[in-house]
């Protein structure tokens, strides 16, 4: 017997596959080469938060990494492809870049990793910190309602999410 929703058989399990395709979020498996090495100094850093600030307002498409929409992954790949740097182009990619950080030793330009899909064991979103204050901490990143937009760490949604931060060297 077919599922139905409706008068249309066959819909229940189209709105099921939409459904998971959004729920992916920004965990977009294309690929590139992918790099585990990049060297990466204070100068650099800051080049780069401001290169991911110029994308501020960018509309969110997922496995998107132009001004024209960009995924959470696409912005930081961008970011750094704009200023002749490869980094990997996946969240899972990024994850393997650079070494773990405390959040007590966060510095802008460190990524933040989180995980907004429940239904997957590891990261699926990341942000760049681009500034460090007193009890704050913000953080470019392109949200599916957002785009790209600045958050606050100490926001209890990221609170929940947040599961580590990676300092590239």
């Amino acid at each position: 017997m077919t599922k139905t929703f409706g008068p249309f058989p066959g819909v229940f399990c189209l709105m099921i596959l939409i459904l998971t395709l959004i729920l992916q979020g920004c965990s977009s498996s294309r690929s590139i080469v992918e790099t585990e090495k990049i060297s990466v100094n204070k100068n650099l850093r800051k080049a780069v938060i401001k290169q991911a600030k110029s994308y501020l307002g960018t509309p969110y498409r997922w496995g998107g990494d132009s001004g024209s929409g960009m995924d959470c992954s696409g912005l930081i790949y961008r970011s750094f492809k704009d200023l002749n740097q490869q980094v990997g182009r996946t969240t899972s990619a990024l994850m393997r870049l650079g070494r773990r950080v405390s959040l007590k030793r966060l510095k802008p330009g460190d990524l933040l990793f989180f995980k907004t899909v429940k239904s997957k064991a590891k990261a699926t979103h990341v942000g760049l910190v681009t500034q460090m204050a007193k009890n704050s901490t913000q953080f470019i990143h392109s949200g599916s309602s957002t785009g790209v937009t600045i958050a606050k760490l100490q926001d209890p949604y990221w609170q929940k999410r947040f599961v580590f931060a990676r300092r590239l060297r």
